[in-house]
């Protein structure tokens, strides 16, 4: 294998690394001092020497210096009964180091510099049961930016950046990520109005190498913004548009331009400002594989007309359209909220609805009574009763049963299963992307969908781009019947009973759905929801403990179980220096129709020793176990240590873990190593 020549480089870091910087720095010095002496000797050169006069502007400020020295071994085996196991090991070293400092010319007001240089290597050997190799290359990086009048309303700040790493993937796996952004940020300042106007360049590459298989990402992404606020003692005002084009080079249908504009008005008004009035407006397009334009616009006026009373009226427009067609929907509402003795409180609301189709539409009308109690009790209590009830009435008429859903929310959670809203989802029809709608996520790639009794749901992939904690937006059709008219009447009822060191609750919600005309009940559905449950609190300087003892059950067509659930939670300050925590949790789940039983079990332990102010030690555990009747078993332990110890400007960092992963037929071992040792000079 051809390896680039790194040899010099490698000669230089290892020099100044042995002799320290500040001795490096004095032979650069004297090295320096020797060239001027003899380009003094050239009259034809003097030129090229800078002039005092100009060099005195540029005042520099205090440097850093800090070096990086990694190792990381992982080694991952899987096997399958019946199958040849599948080994890969990764052994890998990084030296890096890092220099950042500032200067300003002239003045601080006028120009400041700032500065930050990453120069390393890395060096990789990976081996697999098909394949072997060595990798190794530089990990060149920079942050630099200039700003022009910081201290002004007027002020500009360019910039740039690289970063080059080599990263551990979460299952196994390594990807080689480079990321460069340059542009710049006019900021002003003026008549009260905050406005910033910045354009952005990003190229992002990255080398996903998952066992055998290797995937390429590279996309360019060019960004402009705006973004305005002003905010005043009896109004504000946000103005916010973005443009972005991203040019996906590894595959084309990727590729999109996208526009988002949104303006937010709000504003206080009135004899004693008691009226609150607000305004949004949202334009968002996007242009590439799926198009699509949406436009959002809705406002309210409260009013309070007492120290118990106000008043609320709401309305909203939205507008979208897509391949599958276009849609828009109306909706206002008006209601009344009193509290009285600040212990009951009450609300009423009523509300409709009206939503166009390409092929028909929907009117959809109703109210809602909110009711809430709170008292004292005896020895430090209270009770908190809350019940509401709701009844809405929805009249459709499609010349086609199809009806599409825009934006349906959904939060990601580790890797656990999510289920869209309804039955009957045309595949074909699913479109997922972030938040904002700036990201397109992929199907085989990113998630896969699967069918379970009627319903259609997303399992997100390891290596994809979807990640833990993140909200994402679902765009995707469903088939009704075609002419129909239905109810929905609800009922939810929340009582508590807090005494701080022990709480009793019970919430029950029940959903009545019925056919008032028409054909076609299949979506309709009557759902009961129960959960009830004690919890116990102790808690002093030294302990603190929680138990949770809970039963849920739900009574429906879609999805008909009942769960008890067991909580545990616990931290102990041991000894002075010396912390355990632990958390657990049982789910012991029996589903009806079709009929099958499921058992979830977590536990997770961590103790923290740190007997000396730079010594500090983490040993940790889990373990999960999962069953199900219809599908495969699958058990997760993972344990290991991570140990910090900060001598002065010497931080060294080891970690070991190791994790069992066991799902059906197949059993993966994973064993993890790393050392990161870090020294900061000035």
């Amino acid at each position: 294998m051809n390896r680039p020549q790194t040899f010099m480089p490698r000669v230089l870091l290892m020099l100044v690394l042995a002799i320290g910087p500040p001795a490096a720095l004095a032979l650069a010095d004297d090295a320096a001092e020797q060239s001027r002496t003899w380009l003094s000797s050239l009259p034809d050169m003097r030129i090229l020497i800078p002039r005092r006069s100009w060099l005195e502007l540029v005042k520099f400020g205090r440097f850093g210096l800090e070096t990086r020295l990694g190792t990381e071994w992982d080694s991952n085996e899987v096997s399958v009964t019946d199958q040849e196991d599948n080994k890969f090991e990764r052994l890998a070293f990084t030296e890096r180091m890092d220099l950042r400092g500032g200067a300003y010319v002239y003045d601080p007001r006028l120009l400041n510099l700032r500065l930050g240089v990453s120069l390393g290597f890395f060096q990789e050997s990976f081996s697999s049961d098909e394949d072997s190799g060595d990798n190794d290359g530089n990990l060149l990086g920079f942050d630099a930016q200039a700003v022009f009048l910081e201290s002004k309303p007027y002020t500009l700040r360019v910039f740039a950046n690289r970063v080059k790493d080599t990263v551990t993937r979460e299952f196994s796996g390594t990807s080689e990520v480079l990321i460069e952004n340059m542009g710049g940020e006019l900021a002003l300042d003026a008549l009260q109005f905050n406005s910033t106007l910045s354009y952005r360049r990003q190229q992002a590459e990255e080398s996903l190498r998952h066992i055998e298989a290797r995937t390429e990402r590279a996309e360019t992404r060019d960004v402009i913004s705006f973004r305005g606020e002003r905010q005043g003692a009896v109004s504000n005002i946000d103005m916010d548009y973005e443009y972005q084009e991203v040019r996906d080079e590894v595959d084309s249908r990727l590729s999109f331009v996208a526009q988002d504009a949104s303006l937010y008005l709000r504003r206080y008004f009135g004899p004693y400002l008691e009226k609150d009035a607000q305004a949004r407006f949202r334009v968002f397009s996007r242009e590439g594989r799926f198009d699509n334009f949406t436009g959002k616009a809705d406002g309210g006026l409260h009013t309070d007309h007492t120290d118990t009373l106000r008043s609320t009226f709401n309305y909203g427009f939205a507008f979208h359209d897509t391949e599958s067609g276009d849609t828009s929907t109306h909706i206002a509402s008006a209601g009344l909220q009193h509290r009285l003795w600040g212990s009951l409180k009450s609300s009423l609301l009523g509300f409709g609805s009206y939503a166009s189709f390409e092929s028909g539409d929907n009117l959809g009308y109703g109210g809602r009574g909110e009711l809430g109690y709170s008292k004292r009790l005896p020895y430090d209590g209270r009770v908190n009763v809350d019940t509401s009830f709701s009844y809405r009435i929805d009249d459709q008429t499609q010349t086609r049963g199809e009806v599409s859903v825009f934006e349906e929310a959904h939060k990601i959670e580790d890797f656990e299963r999510i289920f869209l809203s309804n039955e009957m989802v045309v595949l074909d029809s699913v479109f997922v992307t972030n938040g904002d709608g700036t990201v397109i996520y992929e199907e085989g790639r990113d998630y896969t969908l699967v069918e379970i009794d009627g319903l259609v749901a997303l399992d997100r992939l390891p290596g994809g781009l979807l990640e833990d904690g993140q909200t994402i937006r679902v765009d995707y059709s469903f088939e009704t019947a075609e002419d129909f008219e239905y109810s929905t009447a609800v009922l939810r009822t929340d009582l508590a009973f807090d005494y701080g060191w022990i709480t009793v609750y019970l919430n029950r919600r029940v959903t009545g759905q019925d056919l008032l005309s028409g054909e076609g009940t299949a979506f309709l559905d009557d759902t009961e929801n129960i959960v009830t449950g004690a919890r116990l609190q102790w808690s002093d300087p030294r302990l603190t403990a929680s138990l949770t003892a809970e039963y849920r059950s739900q009574d429906s067509k879609r999805s008909d179980f009942t769960a008890p659930v067991l909580r545990q939670a616990l931290s102990w300050r041991a000894l002075r220096t010396l912390t355990i925590n632990f958390n657990a949790n049982q789910t012991f789940a029996e589903f009806r129709a079709p009929d099958r039983e499921t058992t979830t079990m977590l536990a997770r332990v961590a103790a923290r020793w740190r007997p000396r102010a730079f010594w500090d030690m983490e040993v940790f555990g889990g373990y999960l176990e999962r069953k199900d009747d219809l599908a495969s078993d699958e058990t997760f332990i993972d344990t290991g240590v991570r140990v910090r110890i900060e001598l002065g400007r010497l931080s060294i960092r080891p970690s070991f873990m190791v994790t069992n992963r066991q799902v059906g037929r197949g059993d993966s071992m994973r064993l993890r190593a790393n050392l990161d040792i870090v020294r900061r000079f000035f």
